[in-house]
C-alpha cells in the first residue's frame, strides 16, 4: 500500500502554458512541505499549445497525464482523485499562484477542525486587491438579483440578503455556503467517489460540490490567513472556444436549476439577462470615452454572456 502523504496537489491545464508555467512554480517555491511529504498531479485537457512540453521539461518530479481530449474541469479533477495519496487534496486553477504560507496554513486549519471538509483560500487579483469571488453564500433569487441588478446601490443596507460573492476583506476564519474552485482544500472523506459532479464541464462546480458537502453534516470554511493570487479571467479570456466561453453562465445556471427548480431558474435567467446587458452597455460607453483597450473586451464578454443568458431565459419560457 502506497505511504500516505501530507498533501496531493491536483492542476489541471487547458492551452495556458505561461500561466501553469507561473503556477507550478509557486507550488515548488511556496509548497511549504519537504518534497516526499506533497505530490502534484497535472491533468492536461488536450492543449494545443507547449503545455505538456514544458511540464515535462521543467517540472519532471510532478506527475503528468495527458488526456487525448478535453475533459473538463470537474472530470479532469475527478480522474485524479483516486490517484491521490496525499491526507487533503488541494485544487489550484493553473491561473493561480499560491503565496508564503498559504499552504502550511490551510493544512494547520484542516487538522485543526476535523468536521472541515472544504477550506478555500483568499484570493487576490493581479494586483494584489481581494477577489470577491473568493467565496459567498449559496445562490437564491434575492441575492442574485442584489448583485446583478446593483440593489445595493438603491436599497438600505439593512435589507441586504447574505451575498453570493463576499463583500468585503473579512478576516479570520468562519463558515461559509461556497468558495472558488481556484483554491480549494478538501478532506476526501467529506467528497464520496467523485471530487466534483461529472455533469458540470466547467463553472458550477464548486457551488454544487460545497452544497453537497455541507448536506452531508460536513463544515465549509474559508481563511484569510491563506492567500493565493488569482489571475481572474485570464485563463477564460486566452480561449475562443464558444461553447466554453458559455460555461460562465451555464454552469452556475446548471446548478440553480438542480436546487431551485425551473420556475425560479425562469427568474434567474431574466436576472442575469438584465445584468449581463447593462455592464455591456456601461462597458460600451466606457470603451467610446475612455483609453483603456480592456474595456471593449470587458463589454464584448459581457454581451456574449447576456445573449447565453437571454437564450437560457426563452427555452425555459418554453418548457
Amino acid at each position: 500500500m502506497s505511504e500516505l502523504l501530507e498533501l496531493s496537489i491536483i492542476v489541471v491545464n487547458w492551452n495556458v502554458c505561461e500561466l501553469l508555467e507561473s503556477c507550478l512554480l509557486s507550488i515548488r517555491q511556496y509548497a511549504g512541505l519537504p518534497p516526499e511529504k506533497y505530490e502534484v498531479h497535472v491533468i492536461d485537457n488536450n492543449s494545443s499549445d507547449n503545455s505538456v512540453d514544458m511540464v515535462r521539461e521543467k517540472f519532471p518530479e510532478f506527475l503528468l497525464t495527458a488526456n487525448s481530449d478535453n475533459k473538463g474541469f470537474g472530470r479532469a479533477n475527478n480522474q485524479a482523485f483516486p490517484q491521490c495519496r496525499g491526507k487533503y487534496i488541494l485544487l489550484l486553477n493553473p491561473d493561480a499562484e499560491v503565496r508564503e504560507k498559504a499552504i502550511t496554513q490551510m493544512l494547520k486549519l484542516m487538522d485543526s477542525m476535523p468536521d472541515a471538509g472544504i477550506l478555500g483560500a483568499r484570493l487576490l487579483n493581479s494586483d494584489g486587491s481581494f477577489q470577491r469571488a473568493s467565496g459567498g453564500a449559496l445562490p437564491t433569487l434575492n441575492n442574485i438579483a442584489w448583485h446583478w441588478l446593483n440593489l445595493f446601490r438603491l436599497l438600505p443596507k439593512s435589507w441586504a440578503p447574505q451575498p453570493t460573492f463576499l463583500i468585503e476583506d473579512r478576516q479570520g476564519t468562519f463558515d461559509i455556503g461556497w468558495v472558488s474552485g481556484a483554491a480549494l482544500m478538501i478532506r476526501p472523506a467529506a467528497v464520496g467517489n467523485n471530487i466534483f459532479d461529472p455533469q458540470f464541464f466547467m463553472y458550477g462546480e464548486d457551488l454544487e460540490l460545497c452544497d453537497r458537502v455541507q448536506n452531508s453534516g460536513w463544515r465549509v470554511l474559508y481563511t484569510s490567513k491563506a492567500s493565493v493570487m488569482h489571475h481572474l479571467r485570464q485563463s477564460v479570456s486566452k480561449q475562443s472556444s464558444a461553447e466554453i466561453l458559455a460555461s460562465v453562465v451555464k454552469g452556475n445556471r446548471a446548478y440553480f436549476r438542480n436546487r431551485h427548480g425551473q420556475l425560479r431558474t425562469w427568474i434567474y435567467d431574466l436576472l442575469l439577462t438584465c445584468g449581463y446587458s447593462a455592464r455591456w452597455c456601461c462597458f460600451a460607453v466606457l470603451s467610446i470615452v475612455g483609453n483603456d483597450p480592456s474595456y471593449a473586451e470587458q463589454g464584448s464578454m459581457n454581451r456574449h454572456h447576456a445573449g447565453v443568458a437571454f437564450k437560457s431565459f426563452l427555452r425555459c419560457g418554453r418548457q
